[in-house]
């Protein structure tokens, strides 16, 4: 008689003395995962997001240049009264 078939045997024995439909001890069953690190995980990146838009705005608002004012230009020479 081949391994496997001793092996299937086994199991077979272990099977019928009626520890379970499926053989495996009653006691132990899989743990749901806790969702509380999906909010966290939300939180952090909706606060860094906030951080890197109010960066890029602060960056826009302080880097561009000012149009220059028409005060400080000197009027055209065709506007000067002649002397």
């Amino acid at each position: 008689m081949s391994l496997i078939n001793k092996m299937l045997q086994d199991l077979d024995a272990r099977g019928s003395r009626g520890e379970g439909d499926d053989g495996a001890r009653p006691a132990l069953r899989p743990v749901a995962r806790p969702d509380a690190g999906l909010k966290v995980r939300v939180i952090v990146i909706a606060v860094l997001g906030a951080i890197v838009i109010a960066a890029l705005l602060l960056t826009w608002q302080f880097t561009r240049r000012p149009a220059p004012s028409r005060a400080a230009q000197p009027p055209p020479a065709a506007a000067r009264a002649p002397a």
